[in-house]
């Protein structure tokens, strides 16, 4: 009976038939299943769990419009009622649509409500650009404290580093990757791990950039100590007087040398997007 019955079992298996299998052979199977469907309902309940907070974290409209009027008031107060107008339906419809799913934090919710303010401001309506709705939304918290630290900058670098003994690439990028680091620390991010991705999101996204200039720079050297290293295009008016005076010295050597200075800007794109997003 042993035999047959592993044979019928055998050839249902391969016919894809298991419905015509009598209860007397399913009964060999049920504990395994039994047991497979508890480790699936674990798991589905540990998903229900993890998935149970979200439905607090998505905003609804009303949840966004007690937003707004609130932070619209403060951003606008000392604007008079002409100076206010109604928003470009391109960056406010997908603007309040994020809103619902980034309006639980606080730092991109920040960038969005201000890039809302922007456009009802007609002062910095000009800096309201619909595809800033789509930067915000590839932006993490992190990467907002970062526009926000560096939205002082103006025409100056981010980072700036100069290298005499650049053979290639990887040596500089090695330092800017550096002292990106040490400016997210400066404004203690989540994970400081994460600082060099930040960067190149950002520079993804164009709104900061990473550029190289070779410059000429003299050097002037006294007993093989380097006395002063300046460019001649930076070299302060009020310092030729000193220089001029150690280029009458003959025992001091003069060095002219071709070196690579690196920076990380902050690029218009960039300025564009601190003006309308964060202020």
């Amino acid at each position: 009976m042993s035999d047959d019955k592993s044979l019928l079992l055998g050839v249902v298996k391969d016919l894809g038939v298991t419905a015509v299998v009598p209860e007397i052979y399913k009964d060999a199977v049920k504990p395994a299943a039994k047991q497979i469907g508890k480790g699936l309902e674990t798991v589905a309940k540990t998903i229900n769990i993890a998935l149970a907070p979200l439905s607090g974290l998505v905003w609804g409209y009303d949840k966004i419009r007690e937003h707004l009027e609130a932070s619209l008031a403060e951003k606008l107060y000392n604007k008079q009622e002409s100076e206010i107008i109604s928003p470009a339906p391109n960056i406010a419809g997908p603007l309040l649509e994020s809103l619902r799913y980034t309006g639980y934090d606080e730092d991109l919710r920040e960038l969005f409500t201000n890039l809302l303010a922007s456009s009802m401001d007609i002062d910095k309506l000009r800096y309201a650009h619909p595809a800033f709705v789509d930067i915000i939304k590839q932006l993490t918290a992190d990467e907002a404290k970062i526009l926000k630290y560096i939205s002082d900058l103006s025409s100056y670098p981010i980072i700036h580093e100069i290298n005499n003994d650049i053979t290639d690439g990887i040596a500089d990028r090695f330092e800017i990757e550096r002292y990106f680091t040490g400016l997210c620390k400066q404004i203690n991010i989540t994970d400081n791990k994460m600082a060099n991705g930040y960067k190149d999101n950002l520079e993804r996204l164009r709104l900061i950039k990473h550029d190289f200039q070779e410059i000429t720079r003299l050097e002037i050297k006294s007993d093989g100590n380097a006395l002063a290293a300046n460019s001649f295009v930076n070299l302060p008016a009020e310092e030729w007087d000193e220089y001029e005076s150690i280029y009458e010295d003959k025992s001091r050597e003069q060095i002219l040398r071709k070196i690579k200075m690196e920076s990380l800007w902050v690029t218009d794109l960039g300025h564009l997007f601190i003006a309308a997003c964060v202020w």
